[in-house]
């Protein structure tokens, strides 16, 4: 009976946790969520949507924001400690409390949202634009000059980024095409 009850209390114990690390992992993209609206409200000339699925390519695009300086693909990481990873590689590393776990590249998963959307609507990839986000609980231990033409920043320079953008690249109205273009996609 008492290993019953042992057992019983782990499990609550990792109930708990698994319940606290995501409703966590669910704030922090209501922060980065929030980032972008504000982005949209200070500015008209960027447009938010979320949650984008591509039916043909059966991808989901966490977020989507649509400017006349371009359209970017936000790929958001919730991953804790220290994070390292080469431009090419398959796969990068997190470090945290003396563990090493690996997860996929999030440059390669945005590169093939950004190619797919950019098929979907009909649009010179040029134009489409790839940032990966991370949360504060993630240290960016990456090599600069490796990454200096590459988006990966922490949530809350996800503004700045999109605003250093500074040349029009496309009109009102081909954007106003595209948004209708791709809200018949995701039907």
């Amino acid at each position: 009976m008492e290993g019953l009850l042992v057992f019983l209390v782990l499990g609550i114990i990792v109930g708990v946790s698994a319940g606290y690390n995501l409703l966590r992992k669910r704030m922090k993209l209501a922060n980065l969520n929030r980032k972008l609206e504000m982005l949209h409200k200070n500015n008209n000339a960027y447009h938010v949507l979320k949650n984008v699925k591509l039916t043909n390519q059966e991808i989901t695009i966490h977020s989507l924001v649509f400017s006349v300086y371009g359209i970017f693909v936000i790929q958001p990481e919730h991953r804790m400690g220290v994070i390292e990873g080469d431009v090419a590689a398959e796969q990068w590393l997190v470090k945290r409390n003396k563990q090493q776990n690996k997860f996929p590249n999030p440059l390669i998963q945005a590169k093939k949202k950004a190619k797919a959307l950019a098929e979907v609507i009909s649009l010179n990839e040029k134009h489409v634009h790839q940032i990966v986000t991370f949360t504060k609980a993630g240290t960016l231990n990456l090599d600069k000059a490796q990454f200096k033409d590459k988006h990966v920043v922490l949530d809350e320079q996800i503004e700045t980024t999109i605003q250093a953008w500074k040349t029009p690249q496309l009109s009102k109205q081909s954007i106003a095409k595209m948004l209708a273009q791709l809200q018949t996609n995701s039907k």
